[in-house]
């Protein structure tokens, strides 16, 4: 981008999340409705079969971490925020996100590898 070889038009989120990056408009922003739903989301996960008093345990310890001003600092060096929630809402936001690739992989017709 320094040397001038690129221009950047917008950011690919659809919302703005975290630091203004290279001060440019969200996807949104730049008017585009049908906006690739592009983020970055963590989860932490435990083998099947772990005992569910091991994850009733360490569930609130998570959600307090994910809560902490660091750790929010942190995620936003990465244009992030925390999106605590309980198992249900990991699953909701994967299978979400693998309905919105899905459509546009189909869009652009790209075979599966």
């Amino acid at each position: 981008m320094r040397e001038g070889l690129h221009r950047l038009t917008h950011f690919l989120q659809a919302l703005r999340v975290g630091e203004k990056l290279f001060d440019l408009p969200t996807q949104v922003e730049a008017g585009l409705t049908k906006a690739l739903p592009l983020y970055s989301w963590f989860g932490l996960c435990m083998p099947s079969g772990t005992p569910g008093i091991v994850a009733k345990t360490l569930a609130p310890v998570v959600l307090e971490i994910a809560q902490r001003d660091e750790t929010r600092q942190f995620l936003k060096t990465f244009a992030g925020e925390p999106f605590p929630g309980d198992a249900a809402a990991f699953r909701e936001t994967r299978d979400q996100a693998s309905r919105d690739w899905e459509y546009f992989v189909k869009l652009a017709n790209i075979d599966a590898q």
